[in-house]
């Protein structure tokens, strides 16, 4: 047997839903918030791999520092992540190396700083004209890449790395299309 509401009553069932929904509101604008809040990411300094068997060029520090920074700055930007201070581990990350070579040692340098997400980035340079810039941003807990990406830079040139930091993190890194697929070479930081 189905029971109809009287007509009388309907204006107090609705006040009570709206009462129990606006309970339950501000713990699910809570939750949303908490799902939006940006990711610490540790941007460790791009790593430079030279096997062209050229003499060394130009001093690339000043790229390096420089590309690094833009990266941190896009990816802060985006408002997806927040990049933690690496100044706790600054002494431990000069001695382990490339970090691309490592064997997985960043993972305790990202944690220790309080990252989520680690970006290691290395450019490798072919020749004087052939380089490419590989990306990888890695689930730290988990070791797992969670985007990456890579591509061709002409020339080894501050223009070229910068070009290639904003191309990846734009089309790559930032790109939420799940049929979007831009692959690197595996990871090889262990």
């Amino acid at each position: 047997m189905t029971k109809t509401i009287p007509p009388a009553r309907l204006p107090w069932l609705l006040l009570a839903v709206v009462a129990v929904l606006t309970q339950c509101w501000p713990s699910a604008r809570a939750s949303s918030a908490e799902a939006s809040e940006p990711r610490p990411v540790a941007v460790f300094p791009v790593e430079f791999a030279d096997t062209s068997g050229e003499p060394p060029g130009a001093d690339r520090s000043g790229r390096i520092e420089d590309a690094t920074a833009e990266l941190d700055r896009l990816l802060e930007d985006s408002g997806k992540y927040r990049a933690v201070d690496l100044a706790p581990v600054q002494g431990r990350l000069q001695a382990a190396g490339p970090l691309h070579r490592c064997d997985g040692c960043w993972q305790g340098l990202a944690r220790d700083a309080g990252a989520e997400v680690a970006a290691i980035t290395v450019v490798h340079k072919i020749s004087t004209l052939v380089a490419s810039m590989h990306v990888w941003l890695v689930d730290v807990a988990a070791g797992r890449v969670v985007r990456d990406g890579a591509v061709s830079l002409r020339g080894d040139t501050a223009e070229a790395w910068q070009r290639g930091v904003r191309y990846l993190a734009r089309n790559v890194l930032l790109n939420e299309d799940p049929d979007h697929v831009s692959r690197s070479s595996p990871f090889p930081g262990g």
